[in-house]
């Protein structure tokens, strides 16, 4: 899913409302935006303001699951139309170490949010 993600203070945020809601005296100088294709890690498992996700569901026990998770990004990443990648992470660690070897491998710029139950927000994690 392509969009446009805001960027303010080193973190990503998917709508101006959510922007100023966390930030209430924003520098409008420090403010930019990136175009990026947005995506959350596994379908289903949480509430995220991304409905597309990389994964559907996670059939765990499978004796080839890294292969597949691999494989499933790949088929994914590689029909983005941008090299930024922001995924709201959903847990599932082997699902998050597919993606990130994914992105290496296809020179894509991987951004991983990761919701704070303290904040209730969203924080930005690059990977580099």
């Amino acid at each position: 899913m392509r969009n446009k993600m805001l960027v303010y203070n080193s973190n990503l945020y998917l709508t101006e409302r959510e922007l100023y809601e966390l930030n209430q005296d924003v520098d409008q100088d420090e403010l930019r935006t990136i175009s990026c294709d947005v995506f959350t890690l596994v379908g289903g498992r949480h509430d995220t303001p991304c409905q597309d996700s990389i994964y559907r569901k996670i059939l765990s026990g499978s004796p080839d699951l890294f292969d597949f998770l691999e494989c499933r990004a790949h088929c994914v990443l590689s029909h983005t139309e941008t090299d930024k990648i922001v995924v709201y992470v959903t847990g599932y660690t082997p699902a998050v170490v597919a993606l990130i070897n994914v992105c290496r491998k296809l020179g894509k710029k991987l951004f991983l949010m990761h919701y704070d139950t303290k904040r209730y927000y969203y924080r930005c994690q690059v990977v580099l």
